[in-house]
């Protein structure tokens, strides 16, 4: 089982590599190459995932057996994905009180400790889900989850051709209309977990935070 140091370390890790995901989609999309920017996005989302999840373990060591279990998987990662975006929707209006009381906005840095109060309430069980569990709910929720998140499967197609059972021939610029969205949404991952490698690299705001969390 890793410990503390190595979550930390894989954390930020992913975290550094969904800010290269992205620069590399922008890259690409200003370049022609909308799907393969789409492709890189929709990983760039899930590496994110990664990060969240592995920052959330080296909060909570009695879970951390749980990450071998689904974390490979793509529906998985979108499902902690879709977590940390439920987090930030929720505590909204709680941010907003405390910012307007203090007369200051919150700092990057608080706001993230108030994510991840919200988060570690969620439980680390219910979001790193065997693979089987995390189909079944991906298929439950179909077409309303897809709305909120890219689809795990969108990189496929922006990657593949393929064809259906009707004899059509799918080609990857048929997502072309979505290679915006797709990028939009990793970059707003992005903008509200911001000071989250910051806290990870630095052991004595690390310290900090993970006691104002596990204090909530």
């Amino acid at each position: 089982m890793p410990d503390e140091l190595s979550l930390i370390k894989a954390a930020i890790e992913c975290y550094l590599n969904t800010q290269s995901l992205h620069k590399e989609a922008r890259l690409l999309a200003r370049h022609g190459y909308g799907p393969r920017a789409a492709a890189l996005a929709v990983i760039g989302v899930e590496e994110f995932a990664k990060s969240i999840a592995y920052a959330l373990a080296a909060l909570s060591p009695e879970k951390r057996d749980l990450l071998g279990k689904g974390l490979s998987d793509h529906e998985t990662k979108h499902l902690v994905a879709a977590a940390a975006e439920a987090a930030e929707i929720e505590t909204h209006d709680y941010r907003v009180v405390i910012a307007q009381e203090s007369g200051w906005p919150l700092s990057h840095r608080d706001a993230l400790v108030v994510l991840f109060q919200q988060m570690v309430g969620y439980d680390l069980e219910n979001l790193v889900r065997n693979p089987k569990e995390a189909k079944e709910f991906y298929r439950r929720l179909g077409k309303d989850l897809h709305a909120i998140l890219p689809d795990p499967y969108l990189k496929n197609a922006a990657l593949y051709v393929d064809l259906d059972n009707s004899g059509d021939v799918l080609i990857p610029a048929r997502i072309e209309h979505q290679v915006e969205s797709a990028i939009r949404g990793l970059e707003w991952f992005l903008r509200v977990y911001c000071a989250l490698p910051e806290v990870l690299q630095n052991q004595e705001e690390w310290n900090d935070f993970r006691l104002r969390i596990m204090d909530h």
